[in-house]
Parts: C-alpha cells; structure tokens; sequence
C-alpha cells in the first residue's frame, strides 16, 4: 500500500480493485469527499511482483509536478508501462520508459539533487530501461533520459527472490545510501539519498 498527495488530492495505491463502491484497479483518488479510479487504472498483466504498486512519489523533472508509480505492474491506464508510470491531472496515463529484466519492478522512487538539479532515482529488481543497461537496479532520470548510477552504490544489496519464480541476477536492497550532493547549507539537511523499501 502506498500514499501520496498531489494536485490537493490523496492518492492510494493497493491490491484492491474498487474504492468507494466503485471500480478502482489497484489506484484510486479522494478529492475529500469521494473517490475516484485513475481511468483504467493498473493492470498487474501477468506481474513477476507480489505487490502490484510498491511506491508513490511526486516529483517536477522540468514539464511540472506529476505523480510516479512504481511497482511490478505492465500496464497503467492501458499502457504498456513495465515497472513504472507517470500520471498528470492534465495528461493523464504516461509512460517514461520501458523497464525490463528477470523482474520488472519499481520498488522505491526518490527525488534528489546531485548537484545538477533535482532528478528522479527509481530503484528496484531491474536491469534495462529502453533497452539501455542500468547497474545495481537504481536509474536517474533526468526529465529527458534514464542513466545508470550504480558506481556510487554503497548500501546493502541482495539477490533475494521471494517474490520470483527463479534468482535474479540485478541487486535488489533492503536499504541503499548513495549520491553525493552539494554542501548541505541548512541545518539537518542531507546530501546523501536513501532508499528503504
């Protein structure tokens, strides 16, 4: 299950398939009196995940704010969209990439600023996105492309596989801490990104 707010309203992500006596597949939208399906809404189509959604996380990467599913789902408002999917109040269902793999899941999506600018960090059990090989399960992007990082992966990785149907070969974590960002000027503020799933 996973929460977020965007546009004023909450999100909820689940292994449900309505929400306020109406069809919901597995996301749904409560503007504080009803709720209301994201229009199809999330397809498991035939996931290699327990959990169909695992994270949800708003984030700008320069076109506006949009809220990110990730998850082992394949398709979100009828869109081949392995892993990962984009929703905009404007624009609706949108794909950012294709990711793939022995598992094709989005555990974790994080905003954080490397020192360039905010980017989007989407770690899971994956090793492609478009084709393009990502290391160590963690891609960037960057509002335009997804690139690897896993040089400066330092955290705890695994090859568990309880959620799939043979050893995967791309880590997976428990936990991961990476990324070396500007000088933190503000008290208490960090310049390393975590993920805990």
């Amino acid at each position: 299950t996973a929460l977020a707010v965007y546009d004023g309203d909450l999100f909820a992500a689940g292994e449900f398939t309505s929400a306020g006596g109406a069809p919901a597949s597995r996301i749904a939208r409560w503007d504080g009196e009803d709720w209301f399906p994201l229009g199809v809404g999330i397809d498991p189509d035939a996931p290699l995940d327990v959990f169909t959604v695992r994270d949800l996380h708003v984030h700008d990467d320069g076109s506006g704010a949009a809220l990110y599913v990730g998850g082992g789902f394949g398709k979100a408002g009828g869109i081949t969209t392995p892993g990962l999917a984009r929703w905009t109040t404007a624009g609706g269902w949108q794909s950012i990439g294709s990711f793939g793999g022995l598992i094709e899941s989005v555990w974790s999506l994080e905003t954080f600023d490397p020192g360039t600018g905010p980017k989007l960090y989407a770690a899971g059990r994956y090793n492609r996105i478009n084709g393009a090989v990502i290391q160590g399960g963690v891609g960037q992007w960057n509002g335009t492309t997804w690139s690897s990082i896993a040089a400066s992966i330092t955290g705890d990785a695994s090859t568990r596989s309880h959620s799939a149907p043979r050893p995967i070969t791309t880590r997976s974590f428990e936990s991961a801490t990476f990324g070396s960002g500007p000088p933190a000027t503000a008290a208490g503020a960090s310049t390393t990104l975590t993920f805990t799933f």
